[in-house]
């Protein structure tokens, strides 16, 4: 599994989303909480990787 918490809030979880997570992202939510505002889970995801 893949999981980001922040503060001990879940922000994302590869299980729930079935891909990773995009970069940009992660970093709009850091920034939010750094800043002090509240922050929200992502739900969007990329595609997950196959190997054929």
């Amino acid at each position: 599994s893949f999981e980001i918490e922040i503060n001990g809030q879940l922000i994302f979880s590869k299980l729930e989303t079935s891909g990773f997570p995009y970069e940009d992202d992660i970093m709009d939510v850091i920034q939010k909480a750094h800043d002090g505002e509240p922050v929200e889970k992502i739900t969007k995801s990329r595609p997950p990787c196959v190997i054929l």
